[in-house]
């Protein structure tokens, strides 16, 4: 396949356009509610109670729709890039790379993002200023469709720290509480020094290369043959896995997740556990598959994140064993998650038959999967939290016999975590282990046994929560009912779990063809479907 550059054309970049209008707007509406609805003019015309709640519903309704049109047009644009320039990369000013790949982490995260905006909607109560979440969750999506697209270390690095932001507010949002603004202050420290890191490696790489895009840096590792200068690439290319590390919660930097997670707002942590997560894998499939896919560096990466992969996965799932709070569980799972998905990344950085056409549709699969598996499971979190005020696990005892649906969709959420058929977490975690399985090396077979274990020792804190559900006696006997937007939550993300696998050849089909792209690490089109 052949790179060009295109003709800039606003249409690449108009999902960014709209995200950024509508959370500049939302955030506009948001704060000058008080002072437009009280103005005298507006006095006489409807109550100021009334004119405040108008501005308030717009400001959220901005947001909704802007992030709604924006993944619609990501979508377009990912169909565009590959039908009407096959074959041909769409870069915009150098710094963006506009093709499948990107186009379907943008839909995914905009998905995302609406499914937790409707959880929100459940805090109407306890939230204050709920449109100005919704205006700072539209610009955290704005930031991860930047870091999608980037294709230049200054890109990517301003989008990382766009969302790095944008997430410590979100964080911390509930200021009069302890917990809250507590895990805003950890998550900022660790941000502040990973960033920091990542930032140094940025520098050696400029430094090594003289280019800031990752395809130029690619050309000139490409005739380094200077074993020395190669070892300084691979620890750039360390410090710069460790900024992307703090964001997809893998060891040794995932120590601000739990706290994090536990104080942060519930819809919050939902968003952070999934759409952050997403974009920093599709950062770091980016960087290491364009700038670092030479043969004589991958296999050094690759090793590295092997061994990472599977301190990740182990030190998460033994941490969620002895957690109590849920939402703790859910959060040292989240740890586990992410080294599943690293299985799939080193397994791409090592040559063998068939091993990236496991490898990296396997990890679009599984961050699709686990999108669906993990809000449904943080939303039923959210409605039993609203009924009786508990996130101890043993709070859901007898939930089977409160609320039969809620139990249901929980049970089918938590066993696609664990990568249980019939559900999207199976066929997503075995195309991952065929990727390790098929790299045939020593360390990599070890990396698939080590998946394999972690994978039955989820079991049993994942099982336990079901058999509270359903074995448990009821703490209390008011069946719970939830608010519309966790109904629609928890049905779209329950459905999602189990049609993924059902209809897997589309779903296949369409993370295969996402990976279109120039670079030798995804040259791999393998798919038939057409966006």
């Amino acid at each position: 396949m052949s790179s060009a550059v295109i003709d800039i054309r606003w249409f690449w970049v108009a999902p960014e356009l709209v995200l950024t209008f509508a959370g500049l707007a939302g955030l506009l509406a948001a704060a000058m509610r008080t002072p437009w609805a009280r103005h005298p003019f507006a006095r006489p015309a409807v109550p100021p109670e009334d004119a405040e709640g108008t501005v308030l519903r717009a400001a959220e309704w901005i947001c909704i729709v802007g992030v709604a049109v924006a993944g619609l047009l990501a979508a377009a644009v990912g169909w565009s890039t590959r039908a009407l320039h096959p074959g041909v990369m769409v870069h915009f000013w150098g710094g963006m790379m506009h093709d499948p790949f990107s186009a379907f982490f943008k839909v995914a995260v905009a998905v995302a993002t609406l499914l937790v905006m409707a959880m929100t909607a459940a805090y109407r109560r306890s939230f204050p200023n709920r449109p100005e979440m919704y205006a700072l969750l539209t610009l955290a999506t704005l930031a991860i469709f930047f870091m999608a697209s980037a294709s230049e270390l200054v890109v990517l690095f301003l989008a990382v720290e766009f969302l790095s932001i944008v997430s410590y507010v979100l964080v911390g949002y509930l200021k009069n509480e302890p917990r809250s603004a507590e895990a805003g202050i950890k998550y900022f420290l660790f941000g502040t020094v990973c960033s920091a890191v990542m930032l140094y490696g940025m520098s050696l790489l400029y430094g090594l290369t003289g280019s800031t895009l990752l395809q130029g840096i690619a050309g000139v590792l490409a005739g380094e043959t200077d074993v020395a200068r190669r070892m300084v690439v691979l620890a750039a290319a360390f410090f710069v896995l460790a900024g992307l590390g703090f964001k997809v919660s893998m060891a040794p930097f995932h120590q601000w997740v739990p706290d994090a997670y536990e104080g942060a707002p519930t819809p919050i942590t939902a968003y952070l556990s999934v759409a952050s997560k997403a974009a920093g894998f599709a950062v770091t499939v980016r960087f290491l598959g364009v700038a670092l896919a030479l043969p004589q560096i991958a296999p050094h990466w690759a090793a590295l994140i092997a061994i990472l992969a599977m301190i990740t996965m182990t030190w998460g799932n033994t941490a969620a064993i002895w957690q109590t709070n849920i939402k703790r569980m859910l959060a040292y799972s989240s740890i586990a998650q992410a080294g599943y998905i690293l299985t799939g990344v080193a397994a791409a950085g090592v040559a063998g038959e068939g091993v990236r056409e496991f490898a990296i549709p396997g990890i679009l699969l599984y961050v699709l999967a686990y999108l669906f598996m993990n809000l449904g499971a943080f939303a039923v979190v959210i409605a039993v939290a609203n009924q009786d005020g508990v996130e101890e696990i043993p709070g859901y005892a007898g939930l089977a016999r409160r609320a039969p649906w809620l139990a249901a969709a929980m049970t089918i959420f938590l066993l696609s975590l664990i990568g249980i058929p019939p559900t999207a977490g199976f066929i997503a975690k075995l195309y991952l282990f065929l990727a390790a399985i098929k790299a045939s090396t020593p360390l990599m077979t070890t990396l698939a046994v080590v998946m394999f274990v972690n994978s039955v020792i989820s079991a049993y804190y994942y099982l336990n929560v079901v058999r509270q559900m359903y074995l448990g006696e009821p703490v209390a006997e008011k069946r719970i009912s939830a608010h519309l937007g966790l109904k629609l939550t928890v049905g779209v993300c329950a459905v999602a779990t189990i049609a993924i696998l059902i209809a897997a050849e589309p779903f296949l089909a369409l993370s295969q063809d996402a990976v279109y792209t120039s670079t030798p690490l995804f040259s791999i089109l393998i798919g038939r479907f057409t966006w």
